[in-house]
C-alpha cells in the first residue's frame, strides 16, 4: 500500500472526481421573452379574469388548439383549460357540448387531460374547425346586459364595444 507524502492533500480516486470540461447537459439560453402561463393558470387564480377572457373568444381558441395535432402538449393544456371554463360557466358548457356533439363531449368530460390521445381524425377536425362564439350567442339570443353581467360579471367598455359590433352585424344581415 502506498503511503501519502507527508503534508500532501489526500488523493481522490479518479471515479469520484468530477469530469473535466463542461459538466451536465447544455444549459438553455435565456430568452428575452419568457413564455406566458397558460390561460388555465391565469383563470384559476382569478375568476373575474376568466370572465374577461370569454369575450376574447377563448373558448373557440381552446377548442381549435385541442384539434391541433402538431402540438400535443398544447392540446393537453387547452383541454384542461376548457374543462375549467366548462365547469365555471354553464353557458360555455352548453355551447361546447353542442359544438362537440355528445360522443366527443362525453369523452372530453370523462378525462380532459388524455383526450388528445383518444380522439380520431374526424374529432380533431371538429375541434379545429369549431365556430363557438359565446358572446355572440348571448347577444343573438336576446339576453339583456343585466343577464350578461350574470354570466360575465359587470361589462367593461371593451366588452360593450365587442357586443355592439355584433349588434351592427345583425342589423346589416337583416337588411
Amino acid at each position: 500500500m502506498r503511503q501519502a507524502r507527508p503534508g500532501a492533500a489526500p488523493r481522490t480516486p479518479r471515479a469520484l472526481r468530477p469530469p473535466e470540461g463542461p459538466t451536465g447537459p447544455p444549459q438553455p439560453e435565456s430568452h428575452p421573452h419568457p413564455t406566458p402561463p397558460p390561460p388555465r393558470i391565469l383563470a384559476r387564480g382569478n375568476t373575474s379574469l376568466a370572465e374577461e377572457m370569454l369575450p376574447l373568444r377563448v373558448v373557440h381558441s381552446l377548442m381549435a388548439a385541442m384539434g391541433n395535432v402538431d402540438h400535443s402538449n398544447s392540446q393537453r393544456q387547452a383541454s384542461l383549460t376548457l374543462e375549467y371554463f366548462v365547469q365555471l360557466f354553464p353557458v360555455v358548457e352548453e355551447h361546447v357540448r353542442r359544438s362537440m356533439g355528445e360522443e366527443l363531449y362525453k369523452l372530453f368530460r370523462s378525462n380532459a387531460e388524455d383526450l388528445y390521445v383518444k380522439i380520431d381524425s374526424i374529432q380533431e377536425d371538429i375541434l379545429a374547425a369549431n365556430k363557438v362564439n359565446v358572446t355572440k350567442e348571448l347577444y343573438l339570443s336576446g339576453l339583456s346586459d343585466s343577464t350578461m353581467s350574470f354570466y360575465f360579471g359587470h361589462c367593461n367598455q371593451g366588452q360593450v364595444a365587442y357586443i355592439t359590433h355584433f349588434q351592427k352585424e345583425a342589423v346589416e344581415e337583416k337588411e
